[in-house]
């Protein structure tokens, strides 16, 4: 059956290595070959019994150890410890029944064996092999032990055993008699056995000045540091008190430098020296000979706080984590980077010194030379030159961390892989524009310093792009900085509409095709070459332009608009049904909720379930040349459908919504022209657009109004609502209403007098006096085309009188000709309501009243033409000349 067995390699206390390993490796090409440490100690359990096996077979070759597992054939060993006959200090160690650790007697295999074990067959010479036995007890026992259980009955073992494990047959140190015993014993001593360890009592009673390191190092690991360098003497230098003095002052002397050097986030001081090797080795600690381990281990020391290397744990654990990595970059077999390697290191994720997953580490360790490579450095890896630094270690793993975080298929919200921040980006080189006008490397900026309007995340919206880029091996420094500068574009082209029109403003420093591939927005209908054709981009480049920066700050938001632009396109180039021929790219091609949310997405408004169709059929129709040209800009397309929705309310204003603001200002813009500040502010206008819309007679199939039609009615009321200042006496406009801007707007639509008032409109003499009586009314006076046609109802009754011929003798007295005019003579409330002072009315009645109000008629028979009444004080003149008739 096969048996798992645990395989460890103890060095300085500390475990180096631990693998598993299956009986018959060998055979299934599966062994472990390590190269034996400096006194280092070789452990091997049964993982399911916990006990080491009683004998093992055994062999030297050259200066190599060759072991089988049991059932196994030392001609094919299961482990290989190379030099493990050439290094001295080594030891292959076992568990055994009674829960003790203890020795193979690896240096029979230097000479003949003298236990009953070897076979007397075996060579004698620097090779040969044998059944060796756990712990050196007299051969005669071992032979009755072929089981594990055996060991059992080793009553004085014990003894036995602890002399091994001190290494020099004096004891466990419990018996210790004299004052240096105690060190003499734990020096060179295997510290997992029971050896008695130092205290503090003990060098003070040895004459030892104990050293402090004041708060900075806790006196415990002031004792484990110096234990741990008393534990790496020979015997013979831990015997007097000079000698350990020297080593407790050594270590004190070593630690202030190296504490010294951890500072953090302080600045370097650079005159102090850095630490040696000789410096770690004074506290306990030491290092790795590969590569460049001491450049390495000071550089991450000046990063790290005092608290992070104030226990020679701390310290014995970064020097590891320094000597993997040498090994790993000079191409060692066997060795990677654990996560505890990469924290002991000082590197962070998103400036964090935690949450490194063993599969980043793995990864880090599987493709050091590729990460190398794709952040463009050429420094030598295999001699620890490209590692040297913590700065250099942490841009390599920074790029892992980006490069884990895209291969984590899950969604963002749900990934296991944590996010990489703004500083792992600035620690592999990637940099932003300083703005979208200075764009030279030069003046490019640290992530961490960017701003963007309405609170983005520049964080995460890097890394919604960052999901979306070339995984694994192929994510570089250069893709990442490509992505970076395009969403820099994007962001930064963002909300840039004017206040006064609405229009884009189009500059130089458009996102282009390429920026938005190298974001992650891909072309949603990948047979159609939307993008580069140039309508679809204008649009996206448009939509962003109108919207703020967090509305694009995901690429999920973008991708969604380059999919609204794509489709609006794609039924733009159709047969006028609103269908796309080709192109479609929503699920389905009457999905109403994805065209609604796309349309909303791209800041079209007033598009529902009800008038979908209706708006595709109109967009359809609007791209006549099937370019997308007419389509290419949200406002366009908010035009289209803001055309349709007035039409609509002009059809049916009962059934359909009355049209808002930006309805009228999409139309009004779109066709070059602009709508003030006030228009916005002041409802009237407003006001005044529906009605003339509501009074308009109805077209068919949507065409009571053109763009064009619109447009004029829509800049004519402005002009008549901005002369309606409600002076009389001072014309405040530079622009005064026209005949056209009367005709414009629909005057007379809706009024029983309709022939009157167009016949009324034709005299520009009567059009100027219209502007003069407009001029003295506020704007809720003039703001319906009822209260327009009223007063041009009035003028078109003067018009009439005019036209008049006097009848002799009839002074103030032509009845025939006062009611021959449409509705009857003039009265008091007609003149009012032109705004004249009729005070010398309202100061009599009955006839004379009648015949003051018939004198003023009279003058206007009088008349040849009407360019004498083109103004308001012509009319006011035969009001007041009245003022005689009193009878």
């Amino acid at each position: 059956m096969e048996e798992k067995y645990s395989f460890k390699v103890i060095q300085n206390g500390q475990t180096q290595s631990s693998r598993v390993i299956r009986s018959g490796a060998a055979v299934n090409g599966q062994a472990v070959v390590i190269k034996a440490e400096q006194a280092a100690r070789y452990q091997l359990i049964n993982s399911v019994t916990l006990n080491s096996p009683a004998k093992l077979a055994l062999k030297k070759k050259g200066n190599d150890l060759h072991v089988a597992l049991p059932g196994g054939d030392v001609d094919m060993p299961d482990i290989i410890i190379e030099d493990f006959y050439a290094i001295s200090g080594n030891q292959l160690q076992g568990l055994g029944q009674s829960g003790e650790w203890m020795a193979y007697d690896t240096a029979s295999l230097v000479k003949k064996p003298d236990n009953a074990m070897a076979k007397l067959s075996d060579p004698v010479g620097p090779d040969a092999s044998a059944a060796v036995a756990l712990a050196s007890p007299p051969v005669a026992l071992l032979t009755t032990f072929d089981s594990p259980w055996g060991l059992l009955g080793l009553a004085a073992g014990a003894a036995v055993i602890g002399a091994s494990s001190g290494g020099d047959g004096e004891g466990n140190g419990e018996a210790a008699n004299t004052t240096f015993d105690v060190f003499k014993n734990y020096a060179k001593a295997d510290t997992t056995g029971k050896v008695t360890v130092p205290t503090k009592a003990n060098y003070v009673a040895a004459g030892v000045t104990f050293p402090s390191l004041g708060n900075d190092v806790k006196e415990a690991d002031v004792l484990d540091s110096l234990n741990r360098v008393v534990n790496r003497q020979e015997k013979t230098a831990v015997i007097t008190p000079s000698q350990l003095q020297k080593l407790a002052d050594d270590l004190k002397s070593s630690y202030t430098v190296i504490l010294a050097k951890a500072n953090g986030a302080a600045a370097e001081d650079t005159s102090a020296r850095l630490p040696t090797a000789a410096d770690y080795a004074n506290v306990g600690v030491m290092l790795g000979s590969t590569g460049k381990t001491i450049e390495l281990m000071n550089s991450v020391l000046v990063e790290l706080n005092t608290n992070q290397v104030d226990s020679p744990t701390k310290l014995s654990n970064i020097a590891t984590a320094c000597d993997n990595l040498m090994k790993l970059a000079a191409g060692t077999s066997g060795v990677s980077v654990s996560p505890a390697d990469l924290l002991a290191l000082g590197i962070k994720i998103n400036n964090q010194n935690a949450g490194i997953t063993s599969s980043q580490a793995k990864t880090f360790s599987d493709n050091l030379a590729n990460l190398l490579s794709s952040l463009n450095k050429t420094d030598n890896l295999k001699t620890g030159e490209a590692v040297d630094t913590q700065a250099e270690v942490q841009a390599l793993f920074s790029l892992q961390v980006m490069r884990s975080f895209n291969d984590d298929v899950a969604t963002l919200d749900k990934k296991t892989q944590p996010a990489p921040g703004l500083s792992d980006y600035t620690h592999i080189g990637v940099k932003a524009y300083k703005s979208l006008t200075d764009t030279s490397d030069a003046s490019r900026v640290t992530l961490d310093t960017l701003t963007f309007a309405n609170g983005v995340n520049w964080q995460t919206a890097l890394n919604s792009s960052l999901d979306l880029q070339a995984s694994g091996t192929n994510l570089t420094q250069a893709k990442v900085q490509q992505m970076v500068d395009a969403y820099y574009t994007v962001l930064r082209k963002a909300n840039s509409t004017t206040t006064d029109n609405g229009r884009y403003v189009y500059d130089l420093n458009q996102p282009t095709a390429s920026d938005y591939a190298a974001i992650g927005v891909t072309q949603s209908d990948a047979g159609k070459s939307a993008m580069k054709a140039g309508a679809t981009l204008d649009l996206l480049n448009d939509a962003i332009g109108r919207l703020a920066a967090t509305a694009v700050d995901t690429v999920t938001e973008v991708q969604a608009l380059e999919k609204a632009a794509e489709n609006i396109m794609a039924v733009g180039a159709g047969n006028g049904d609103g269908k796309a021929t080709l192109g479609i790219s929503y699920s389905s091609d009457n999905s109403n909720a994805e065209w609604l949310n796309g349309f909303q997405a791209l800041g079209v408004q007033g598009v529902t379930t009800h008038n979908l169709s209706a708006m595709r059929k109109a967009i359809d129709t609007a791209d006549a040349s099937n370019d997308g040209k007419a389509l290419n800009t949200v406002l366009a397309l908010q035009a289209i459908v803001s055309m349709y929705r007035i039409n609509d309310y002009a059809d049916n204003e009962s059934l359909n919504p009355t049209p808002s603001l930006w309805d009228y200002q999409a139309v009004v813009v779109n066709k070059g022209h602009q709508l003030t500040d006030v228009v916005a502010f002041d409802g009237n206008y407003l006001q005044a657009y529906t009605d003339a819309v509501n009074s308009k007679p109805n077209g068919s199939a949507h065409d009571t109004f053109t763009d064009t039609q619109l447009t004029d009615m829509v800049l004519s009321f402005n002009t008549i609502l901005n002369e309606a200042d409600g002076d009389k006496t001072t014309d405040l406009t530079p622009i005064d209403p026209v005949k056209a801007d009367y005709v414009n707007v629909g005057l007379g639509n809706g009024s029983n007098v309709k022939a009157d008032i167009d016949k009324m409109v034709t005299d520009d003499h009567l059009v100027k006096l219209f502007t003069d009586v407009i001029g003295g009314k506020s704007k809720d006076q003039v703001n319906t085309l009822k209260e327009l046609n009223d007063l041009a109802a009035i003028l078109s009754r003067i018009q009439q009188l005019v036209d008049k011929t006097p009848t002799p003798s009839k002074a103030q007295n032509d009845d025939a000709k006062y009611d021959a005019i449409t509705n009857g003579r003039l009265t008091v409330k007609d003149f009012q309501d032109l705004g004249l002072d009729v005070s010398n009315f309202l100061s009599v009645s009955g006839s004379v009243q009648t015949h003051r109000i018939n004198s003023v008629m009279d003058n206007f028979i009088a008349l040849n033409d009407t360019a004498v009444i083109e103004q308001l004080r012509t009319l006011q003149s035969y009001i007041n000349s009245t003022a005689g008739i009193n009878a």
